[in-house]
């Protein structure tokens, strides 16, 4: 079977325990855009094939900052920053997942 390499090899769970796998980053973007709502805060992205301990997340609440992390091994290994443009983490996170420089 090919992978289409248009698809993100992520995996994407949500606080309303949906699971998205190998998106495309249109698609990663509007999961970005739509959290922020009743038991939607949150989405945590890990790389397939995973990597313990590995991984990027976000949490907005409405009218707030999106808080973005990165996790790159165990604790304490993990940056924290705030964001005010969700196109922008959406942005970070596809190219996280494509393992870009920058």
């Amino acid at each position: 079977m090919e992978i289409d390499k248009s698809l993100l090899a992520i995996k994407v769970e949500t606080e309303n325990r949906q699971t998205h796998t190998r998106i495309s980053a249109p698609r990663l973007r509007e999961l970005v855009h739509r959290i922020g709502g009743a038991g939607d805060h949150f989405l945590i992205v890990q790389r397939i094939p995973d990597r313990p301990a590995v991984f990027i997340q976000v949490a907005h609440e409405p009218g707030g900052v999106y808080e973005f992390q990165h996790r790159t091994g165990p604790v304490p290994y993990m940056w924290v920053t705030e964001v005010t443009d969700p196109d922008l983490v959406a942005d970070v996170m596809a190219r996280w997942a494509r393992q870009e420089d920058g």
